[in-house]
């Protein structure tokens, strides 16, 4: 089984301000492709190569530490971490998209759309990942939603 492809950089100045904000706190980790029970994940590490835990910050780095083991190929990608940062909600719209031709369920879009916030593919390219400021009154709802839900 051929390892994906790694994820596109992301333009530093294409990341919305809220997000450069979070640059220099301690809640970065990143990842690299393994192959597990025959489906590529990518669990977190840290810049030293072990697991990082989504719950424990002590585990986390900055965006800049990271960012250099990613420069260096340690490292496939960056990701964020959300907990107990409750102005942001991430929306993970998976199984969406046609990674080779592009094309997107128009469900996915129309939810896209709507809001103001940050969006950026998956690292497969089958779906996507929103990033956003949340009102306080949505801030502990958590839902699973799946693509043959409709994405409603």
């Amino acid at each position: 089984m051929r390892t994906p492809e790694k994820p596109d950089r992301i333009p530093y100045d294409s990341v919305p301000d809220c997000l450069k904000e979070l640059a220099n706190q301690a809640r970065w980790v990143g990842w690299r492709w393994e192959l597990r029970n025959r489906e590529w994940t990518k669990p977190p590490r840290t810049p030293a190569g072990q697991f990082a835990k989504n719950s424990d910050p002590e585990t986390w780095s900055t965006l800049k530490a990271i960012e250099a083991c990613v420069e260096s190929g340690k490292f496939d990608g960056v990701g964020l971490m959300l907990l107990d940062l409750k102005c942001f909600a991430a929306i993970d719209l998976d199984n969406c998209r046609d990674p080779l031709t592009g094309e997107a369920a128009q469900w996915a879009m129309d939810l896209i759309n709507k809001g103001k916030s940050y969006t950026e593919l998956t690292p497969t390219g089958t779906g996507y990942r929103i990033l956003g400021h949340v009102g306080k009154e949505y801030r502990s709802i958590h839902r699973k939603l799946k693509a043959e839900d409709g994405g409603s």
